[in-house]
């Protein structure tokens, strides 16, 4: 029973990643070249797979992170040989563990107080979200953005909160 829950899990938040994915790089991510400077071309003013992230490790705990990394990985390579965007190898591995470090750090915010101060789960996978996403738009600013380190930090932000809400 166990196992086939787990393979249910990696299974749908696998496709669910992919198919936000497929959404954001086949839709978004042209309208933000229309709209954005070039100098945006790898951080996404709406990534939708960002709420998957998300939702993955609010109801999967740490199971999430080997749920999570083979659609990063697949993104990865259909970013880089597909849409031709130059990204760091290893970027795919550091954004789930950042998003795994924010999901540590606001379980532990939660687990510090005796009552908490939010009883809406929308409300607190919107926050988990937005604790994940400085994290991630740390350390794929790093990685991957070559302009100014706040203004990747805040397109990253931006990206992935707008698309945890949507």
């Amino acid at each position: 029973m166990l196992r086939a829950t787990i393979a249910t899990e990696f299974f749908l938040i696998n496709l669910t990643y992919l198919i936000m994915y497929t959404l954001t790089l086949g839709f978004i991510f042209p309208l933000q070249k229309i709209v954005a400077s070039e100098g945006l071309s790898v951080v996404g003013l709406l990534f939708l797979p960002h709420g998957v992230r998300a939702a993955a490790f609010y109801y999967c705990g740490t199971r999430a992170i080997l749920h999570l990394l083979p659609a990063a990985y697949i993104t990865w390579f259909i970013t880089v040989y597909g849409s031709d965007l130059e990204l760091h190898p290893i970027a795919p591995l550091a954004s789930v563990l950042a998003c795994y470090g924010g999901y540590a750090f606001y379980n532990l915010a939660i687990r510090l107080n005796s009552e908490p101060l939010i009883k809406n789960p929308w409300v607190n996978l919107l926050g988990l979200a937005a604790v994940m996403s400085v994290l991630n738009g740390a350390a794929l600013t790093l990685l991957n953005f070559e302009g100014d380190f706040l203004t990747g930090v805040f397109g990253y932000l931006i990206g992935d909160i707008a698309g945890a809400f949507f």
